[in-house]
Formats: C-alpha cells, sequence, structure tokens
C-alpha cells in the first residue's frame, strides 16, 4: 500500500488490518496491562462499555455512534456494561509516525453516521483488506484534523471534567459546574455530553462506582461505608447505579 505523506513532512503506513466482533457477558472486565501490540479502532454496535486508562486515570465512556482510536502500548481495562454489547474492533500496525504529538493518548469522537455504515458493511462480511484500510485513514484524517479545532470549543469544560473526577464525593447541582465554566445548563449538557459521551451525572456515578470499588478491593471498607465515601447518600440509589454499571 503506497505511504500517506502526513503534513508534508513525515510518511506514515497502514498494514495487517485485523477485524473482530466481540461480544461479553455484563460486567465482561478485559485488563491489557501493557496495552495492545497493534493500534485499535472500536466502534460499538450496541451496548456501552467503559475504558479506563490508568496512565492518566481517566475513563471513556463508548455508546452506538462513537469511534475511540486507543494506541498500541497504552494500558487499559475494558468493562461490558449490559449483556446487549457487541464492539467491532479494527486492529492495525502503523509503520512510520502517526500524531506525533499525542501518539500515545487514546481519542474518542462522536460520529454517527461513520460509525453507522461502517457497522452496517462488516454485519454483511462483505468488505476486503482495501475497505478496511481506507476507513481507518478515513477515521484517522478525522481524529487528526477535528481535534484542534474542537478543542477550543470544548475546552471551556474542562474545570468542570476535572471538579467532577476529583471531589467526585460531592453532591453538587448542574448549575454549580455550568456556572464554574461559564455557561448556561443547557449549553454545558450539551457540550459535556458531546465530549464525555455522558451525561455530568453519569459520569460522576461512573467516577464514584470505580472509586468504591477500589474501596472493596482494599478490604477496609464495608459496602455503605464506601458508598457513602464515594459520595452516594442513599443506599437504594446506589445499588441501582451499581446495577447500570453490571455490578452486584
Amino acid at each position: 500500500m503506497k505511504d500517506i505523506r502526513y503534513d508534508g513532512k513525515l510518511d506514515f503506513r497502514i498494514d495487517n488490518i485485523g477485524y473482530v466482533k466481540v461480544m461479553r457477558d455484563e460486567n465482561f472486565t478485559v485488563p491489557y496491562r501493557s496495552g495492545k501490540e497493534k493500534y485499535s479502532i472500536i466502534i460499538p454496535e450496541s451496548g456501552s462499555m467503559s475504558y479506563f486508562f490508568p496512565d492518566t486515570d481517566d475513563t471513556i465512556l463508548l455508546y452506538p455512534g462513537d469511534i475511540i482510536f486507543i494506541p498500541c502500548r497504552c494500558p487499559y481495562v475494558a468493562t461490558y456494561l449490559r449483556k446487549d454489547t457487541v464492539m467491532n474492533l479494527l486492529n492495525f500496525n502503523v509503520f512510520g509516525t502517526l500524531f506525533p504529538d499525542n501518539e500515545r493518548v487514546p481519542v474518542k469522537r462522536t460520529l454517527p453516521e461513520l460509525s453507522q455504515s461502517l457497522t452496517a458493511v462488516l454485519a454483511k462480511n462483505s468488505f476486503n483488506t482495501v475497505y478496511l484500510a481506507s476507513k481507518i485513514y478515513e477515521i484517522l484524517a478525522l481524529f487528526d484534523t477535528h481535534p484542534t479545532e474542537t478543542d477550543k470549543k470544548y475546552r471551556r469544560i474542562i474545570p468542570a471534567i476535572e471538579a467532577l473526577k476529583e471531589r467526585y464525593y460531592e453532591n453538587k447541582k448542574l448549575s454549580y459546574y455550568a456556572e464554574m465554566c461559564g455557561m448556561s445548563e443547557s449549553t454545558f449538557r450539551k457540550l459535556f455530553r458531546e465530549y464525555m459521551g455522558s451525561s455530568p451525572i453519569e459520569y460522576r456515578n461512573t467516577v464514584r462506582i470505580s472509586q468504591v470499588r477500589r474501596m472493596l478491593d482494599s478490604c477496609e471498607y464495608t459496602v455503605t461505608e464506601a458508598a457513602y465515601a464515594a459520595g452516594f447518600n442513599n443506599m437504594s440509589f446506589f445499588y441501582e447505579v451499581l446495577g447500570k454499571h453490571g455490578g452486584k
């Protein structure tokens, strides 16, 4: 395959492409402690996924319409959040330099039209390697050209994301985070969902459940103690949220 000229300076080439459709049980977790040897593009067909990246302590939620790019050797933990979750995985090698400034950073974009069209073609098993290669190049091109332009828009909500992640135990209202970012609640909610793939409260609950599980793993807390420490003031609500995250 012909090399692609990157920015007029650097070349890269995609090769050794593989495709697999994966279906797992609810709450099935796959840890890649050293990351994969290949780059990955993951396209959800149904259900939802949680990807935790220990290097940055970030959690990314993935739903149909989203596409995530995960660099090679990037450690992460993938959790299937629903029993009907189906994922399309494209794995490939890159020869040359790809995204030199952030090559180790996973990126998620909400691209419903591209996601749906690609999922439909993959479902028919009527594709070939050339088709997959063309789609990978297309996705990478979108991921490379959009961030600089769109990050300016989403940069305004970063303070709220940091607050929700670091002070997850606080029960602040949505208006508090919107005011922190200097925007209306409706604008804040819209930008947050576009960027994170979930509402601010859903994201906070995801962080809280992650913290509860860590506390329980330490064997130093009871379930009730861990739930209250994470900010859940109502055990019935805690179990409701835990159920949505595949817990018992």
